[in-house]
């Protein structure tokens, strides 16, 4: 991203977390349950087996909900991230863990902790921890908590595009909207980062998103990067007109304006005019071949900036 070092590796910023989710989740936690290191337990390879019957029998014996495999994960873990496979039976076992007092707040090695995992791709499954864990300190501990990349729940299912995992996160008053990662950036910017360059019809996450975490009143629409950036810096680079006319209209007055200036001296309305002259260039490279947008865009985004 023009002038901001936070949107440059975007691409490449992926955390522990988005690696090891997906489809190689099954693969990856059964590598940690077979690994000599730590021989797995058998509460564990019966939540990995998706053993309902047999998890409930070991629990009623007493068998430590709370023990770890290699990778600091708990049998918690291991069922959210594999609930995508069976989620009934693991669905049924998340809600046996829950009952034995399994703590939603405990970290894995890459500082994870279940609803880390849950926002990233399953809102059923973190609507269903959320339901089963009463208010207190230990939820808002976990909802609040940072991984080894600064990330907590709420950006990870922003970066997702997880819809539904952000409209059970972002509502106050126990959300994450103001946490920063480790380069500074809070939800906001990362809904900003979802953007799709100079493509007006793939921007409907991003502002979706944002909408929903602007509701929260407990939001700073200000809030700047270690570089300077603010969401509408990020907005208005990418071509996201519709966001930025939104931010324009949150914005509490001149602070995230068009005439703030990022660490590198670059205004919003600087990097949409950037932007727009790079995009110029390419179209009359290309006989605007495959980019009917980009000029349109552009001038949306510009004539939000210069609008008094």
């Amino acid at each position: 991203m023009q002038g901001s070092s936070h949107g440059d590796d975007a691409s490449t910023r992926t955390d522990s977390h988005t690696a090891q989710c997906g489809p190689c989740a099954t693969k990856q936690t059964a590598a940690l349950l077979h690994t000599d290191a730590t021989p797995p337990s058998p509460l564990h390879t019966a939540v990995y087996h998706g053993n309902v019957y047999q998890v409930s029998a070991l629990l009623d014996q007493w068998v430590d909900v709370r023990e770890v495999i290699v990778g600091g994960q708990t049998p918690l873990h291991t069922a959210v991230r594999l609930c995508a496979a069976h989620p009934d039976e693991r669905l049924a076992i998340i809600d046996e863990l829950l009952q034995h007092k399994a703590d939603i707040s405990t970290k894995d090695d890459v500082g994870n902790n279940v609803l880390h995992y849950a926002a990233s791709e399953q809102a059923q499954v973190l609507r269903r921890i959320l339901e089963r864990t009463p208010q207190g300190p230990v939820r808002d501990e976990a909802l609040r908590a940072q991984n080894r990349t600064g990330c907590t729940p709420l950006v990870l299912a922003v970066q997702a595009g997880n819809i539904g995992a952000v409209q059970l996160l972002a509502p106050p008053p126990h959300s994450a909207v103001g946490v920063a990662d480790l380069q500074g950036a809070t939800a906001l910017h990362h809904a900003a980062e979802l953007t799709p360059y100079d493509d007006a019809t793939e921007a409907g996450v991003s502002l979706e998103i944002a909408e929903l975490l602007l509701r929260n009143t407990d939001i700073d629409v200000a809030a700047c990067t270690h570089n300077g950036d603010t969401a509408l810096h990020f907005a208005a680079s990418r071509g996201g007109a519709a966001l930025v006319k939104l931010l324009v209209e949150k914005s509490p007055g001149t602070t995230t304006s068009a005439e703030a200036k990022n660490g590198d001296g670059h205004t919003p309305l600087d990097l949409a005019k950037l932007s727009d002259a790079r995009a110029t260039l390419s179209n009359e490279q290309l006989r605007f071949a495959g980019f009917p947008g980009h000029t349109a865009n552009r001038y949306a985004v510009i004539t939000a900036l210069e609008a008094p």
